[in-house]
C-alpha cells in the first residue's frame, strides 16, 4: 500500500469516526431533552399529588409551629403525654389528645 492510499484510508476512517461522534452527540442530546421533559412531568405530577385539599376543608392540623415548639419543650423536660395535653389545654384552651401528642412527638420531634 502506498503512502497516498494509506493517507486516504486514514482520512476516511477519521471522517467516519467524526460522523459517528456527531450521531452519538445528537442521540445524547435527545436523551437529555427527554430526561428534562420527564423530570418536568414528574414535578408537575408531584405538585398535583400534593394539592390534596384545595378548599382547605376538613380538620385543621393540631401540629402548629407554636404547638410543636411547646410540646418539644415540655417533652424535653420529661412531662408525660397526658401532662403535655393538659398543659396545652390550660395554655391555649385547645383540647389535644394524648395520642395526638404522641403522634406530633413521633413525626416532628424525634427523628
Amino acid at each position: 500500500m502506498t503512502f497516498d492510499q494509506e493517507n486516504f484510508k486514514l482520512k476516511n476512517e477519521i471522517e467516519l469516526l467524526k460522523t459517528k461522534l456527531k450521531e452519538k452527540d445528537y442521540i445524547n442530546q435527545m436523551i437529555i431533552n427527554n430526561n428534562d421533559e420527564l423530570l418536568k412531568r414528574i414535578a408537575d405530577l408531584e405538585e398535583i399529588l400534593n394539592v390534596r385539599n384545595t378548599r382547605r376543608a376538613g380538620r385543621k392540623s393540631k401540629a402548629t409551629d407554636e404547638n410543636i415548639a411547646e410540646i418539644k419543650r415540655l417533652y424535653e423536660k420529661g412531662y408525660s403525654y397526658s401532662q403535655i395535653a393538659m398543659i396545652l389545654y390550660w395554655n391555649t384552651g385547645e383540647s389535644i389528645s394524648k395520642s395526638t401528642i404522641a403522634k406530633i412527638i413521633k413525626e416532628y420531634i424525634t427523628v
